[in-house]
C-alpha cells in the first residue's frame, strides 16, 4: 500500500504556479512570514533560512555558521519559537 502511493506521488505533476497565482491569502501570509523572519536574531535567521529555504541538514548549517549541530538544534528551536510567538501576536 505504501509503496503504491509512493509510486503515485512520484507520477504526480509538480504545482505550477501561473505569473497572477500570486495574489490572495497566501501571498500575504507568505509576505507576511518572511517579514517575521526578518525580525529574528541573525543567527536564528540565518539557520532558519538554511534548514527551510536551502535545505541543509544540520551538519551543514554548523559547519556554514561556524557552530556545532547542538547548537543548530538550539538555534532553529529558539527561532521557531519566537516565529510562532510572532505569528499568534499579528494573527498570522
Amino acid at each position: 500500500m505504501n509503496a503504491a502511493r509512493s509510486q503515485r506521488r512520484r507520477r504526480a505533476p509538480a504545482p505550477t504556479a501561473e505569473a497572477g497565482e500570486h495574489a490572495g491569502p497566501m501571498a500575504a501570509d507568505v509576505t507576511e512570514l518572511r517579514a517575521l523572519v526578518a525580525r529574528l536574531p541573525e543567527r536564528q535567521r540565518l539557520a532558519v533560512f538554511l534548514r527551510y529555504y536551502a535545505d541543509l541538514d544540520y551538519a551543514a548549517i554548523g559547519t556554514a555558521l561556524g557552530i556545532g549541530t547542538g547548537t543548530v538544534s538550539a538555534t532553529l528551536a529558539a527561532g521557531l519559537r519566537s516565529l510562532r510567538r510572532m505569528a499568534e501576536e499579528v494573527e498570522l
